[in-house]
């Protein structure tokens, strides 16, 4: 009996050894499966930063072509720099005109509000002759 008593005590010490281990293996997994997930969001990142520079480069690229188009297309600055200087002459007369003008536009505004006919018209009397 105390053989089947020591017998017993050895299976259960290693059924005890056998699930310490199986809890021990269990961890180590768990700490690959984590090391393997931090390099996964590590590559991750790494990605989306190489993505987003090959992004700003091609978007810096395409936006030189679309200015040397645009150029191309609707002429150099010294066109532009020509209308502003053209448009600021137009303007600069609209000026001259309107302080050549102001006194007698004033001034026929003033009689005309002035001398006001006291008449009804024609067509509100319905006298055609």
């Amino acid at each position: 009996m105390l053989r089947s008593l020591v017998g017993s005590e050895m299976c259960i010490r290693d059924r005890v050894k056998g699930v310490e281990r199986l809890l021990k293996a269990e961890m180590e997994a768990k700490q690959i499966i984590q090391k393997a997930e931090e390099a996964r969001q590590n590559k991750l990142k790494e990605a989306r930063a190489a993505a987003m520079a090959e992004i700003e480069s091609l978007r810096r690229e395409e936006e030189k072509k679309f200015e040397m188009e645009v150029k191309r297309r609707f002429g150099s600055n010294q066109e532009e720099e020509d209308l502003g200087r053209k448009t600021k002459e137009e303007i600069e007369q609209i000026y001259r005109d309107y302080e050549q003008n102001k006194e007698q536009v004033i001034s026929m505004l003033i009689e005309r509000v002035m001398n006001v006919q006291l008449t009804f018209p024609k067509v509100l009397t319905g006298k055609f002759e």
